[in-house]
Order: C-alpha cells, then structure tokens, then sequence
C-alpha cells in the first residue's frame, strides 16, 4: 500500500506510508527512555494493521493503517511521562481513547511494568514510595507483633521523611527534592540514616 498514512511535520507532502513501514525495523529514540532505543515492527495479520515495540514488549492492533500512522507516531509519543525520581519514565495509555478515536487496542506481557500508579512516578518507583519502609519489615518479629498498626505507619511515615544514605549504593538520598546525589548533599548529611534508594530497590 503505497498511500500515505502519516505526514511528518514540516516534510511538506513527505509521508510515510504502510510500505515503507513493512520493509525494515524502525528505531526512535525516545528522549524519555534515554538509556535504551525503542523499536517498531509493523506487518498485517487476520485483517489487522500490528505494530510491535520491541523491549517494552507492547503490541498495538488498528483496523487500517491511518489510524495505526496516526496513533504511533502522533498520539502514543504522547502518552510517555518522566518519572520525578529516577527520571527514567512510564508511559499511561488511554485505552478508551485508543478504542474510540482509533479503533485499536493494545496487549503486553509487561504491561504493569510500565504502567504507572500515580501521576507522577512509575510502576517501580510508586512501590518505592507506597511499601512499608525496610526498617519497619526487618524489624524483630518480637516487636512487630507488640506494635499496633497505626503505630508502624507513623513510624514509616517519619522514616520516609528522613533522608539517608542508601547501604547498597552509598549515595545519599534527599527524600523532599526526591534527587540522590554523592557530591553536595553528602557534605551535610554525614550522619544520615541508612535505607535502600528507589535505584537499588529497583533492582532487587
């Protein structure tokens, strides 16, 4: 099919057509998603115009090619957001805007991998934030069953107010800015407590 599904901006009557989408692996670097590039796949199946995203593992399905033309490369760049703490991202896709306004719809066996939990922080970092502080899991199971509940939350709020320094990285977290640094903040916070920054809990 060689009619055009997509113009770019600013390419005057260039566009890209389901064609050329079909001949090659197509790679954007997304400015979010710094770290890795992410990479299109586009091909037909049972009357369905698919698009696959390798990496993030999201698979997009279009009745016609303008809508997938239109929905990959004008609205979905859209729906990446940055996270506030590790400034890596998430993306938050609107799955009825997807259905109604593109007769599409998407499937990913990572799906809650990327998926955010609030409006400003990822799946992971979310957890980071949400889950009962490590002081308070590795406690004495003496103590944890003498403490009632609403004593433990007021203790993992006042620990998740504090900063520290992570004890698998040694960086030192400022927990109100939500930034982690090794340089100026570690000259005033030598005696921080120690936890675990949301890097590293990312990674257990």
């Amino acid at each position: 099919m060689s009619e055009i599904i997509y113009k770019r901006p600013g390419y005057g009557t260039r566009g890209i057509t389901w064609n050329s989408l079909k001949r090659d692996w197509i790679g954007r670097k997304s400015c979010i998603y710094s770290k890795f590039p992410i990479m299109y796949r586009f091909h037909e199946e049972n009357g369905k115009y698919i698009c696959w995203m390798s990496h993030i593992e999201y698979t997009f399905y279009f009745d016609t090619a303008k809508d997938l033309g239109k929905y990959i490369f004008s609205e979905f760049p859209k729906t990446f957001k940055s996270c506030e703490m590790c400034n890596l991202g998430y993306f938050q896709i609107d799955e009825q805007k997807l259905k109604s306004e593109f007769n599409g719809y998407y499937t990913s066996p990572n799906k809650t991998k990327w998926t955010s939990m609030c409006n400003h922080y990822c799946k992971r970092c979310s957890s980071w934030n949400n889950d009962m502080s490590q002081e308070i899991i590795n406690m004495p199971q003496e103590f944890n069953k003498i403490l009632p509940d609403d004593i433990k939350n007021l203790i993992d709020t006042y620990l998740k107010q504090m900063n520290f320094r992570c004890k698998d990285c040694f960086y030192f977290v400022d927990v109100k800015n939500k930034t982690r640094g090794s340089s100026r903040y570690a000259f005033i916070s030598h005696d921080a407590h120690d936890g675990i920054c949301w890097c590293c809990y990312k990674q257990n």
